[in-house]
């Protein structure tokens, strides 16, 4: 329903009010996940922020696939130029999800929070205990971050392929596991160093951000990428001209998308 207040191509000329659906729609989802679902309400809100997102990002890839398809033929500056809005369209709305769940996790007092984002924060319990063993070298600690990272990224380009906008779920689960990790880390760091939540929240987020920002690149990417193909499938004639230029810009975007991927498990390992 809300998607028919705002026009897509408004949302690609104001990518940055992309934000506000993200917190917007989040916010709804855990509110209407604690109603209709108050025993397991961390999936639930989940599923509803990626059903109030995939209406408006089905029709931006088709003005996506449209815009393609005026290709005469492939071309590397185009590539950028044709999807940048949408790429700030993804990340604004993927920023805006996450700050929404990072907010909650960091007000919400630890019985709540637990409910909330049960799900979530099994996800850093069973990092903790992962490494809980001798400490990986660069190299193992980069390797292993580079195949999972690989390997989601290659899922995002089968679920955008099957499902077009399918993807989004998964953006958004992974928006939601770093928001209530992140703030369930600053409520902690902030209750052990007698400092406000939000300033250590800010001081992780500045510090993670650099890698976080790259895998997330990396897997808008590839949803895009896969999205595009699957819109040009359905629309256009198979192996046609027109079929083949947008095939190609998609699988230069996916390959694009998994440099990214591994200069952000780089990072992340050089980090840690």
């Amino acid at each position: 329903m809300f998607e028919q207040i705002y026009s897509e191509k408004w949302l690609t000329k104001k990518p940055q009010y992309a934000f506000l659906l993200g917190l917007f729609y989040s916010l709804l989802s855990m509110v209407t996940a604690l109603i209709l679902f108050p025993g397991n309400p961390s999936l639930a809100a989940i599923a509803f922020t990626t059903i109030a997102i995939v209406p408006s990002l089905n029709r931006l890839l088709q003005l996506e696939e449209n815009a393609e398809a005026k290709f005469k033929k492939f071309s590397l500056r185009k590539l950028f130029s044709a999807h940048k809005d949408m790429m700030k369209i993804y990340f604004f709305m993927f920023f805006g999800i996450l700050l929404t769940f990072s907010a909650f996790s960091i007000i919400l007092p630890n019985l709540a929070r637990q409910h909330l984002f049960s799900s979530q924060l099994s996800i850093y319990q069973r990092m903790i205990i992962d490494g809980s063993g001798a400490a990986a070298t660069f190299q193992q600690g980069f390797f292993s971050l580079l195949e999972n990272n690989l390997k989601v990224l290659v899922i995002f380009l089968i679920l955008s392929f099957i499902y077009g906008a399918g993807s989004v779920f998964l953006l958004t689960w992974n928006a939601s596991v770093w928001g209530a990790i992140f703030g369930y880390i600053a409520h902690q760091a902030a209750t052990a160093q007698g400092i406000s939540p939000f300033i250590a929240f800010l001081s992780l987020f500045l510090g993670v951000f650099p890698h976080t920002f790259l895998e997330a690149l990396g897997y808008f990417g590839a949803s895009l990428s896969g999205g595009i193909i699957s819109t040009a499938t359905l629309r256009e004639k198979l192996f046609s001209k027109k079929f083949k230029i947008i095939t190609i810009d998609g699988l230069v975007l996916f390959l694009i998308s998994a440099g990214v991927i591994i200069l952000g498990a780089f990072v992340e390992a050089f980090l840690l």
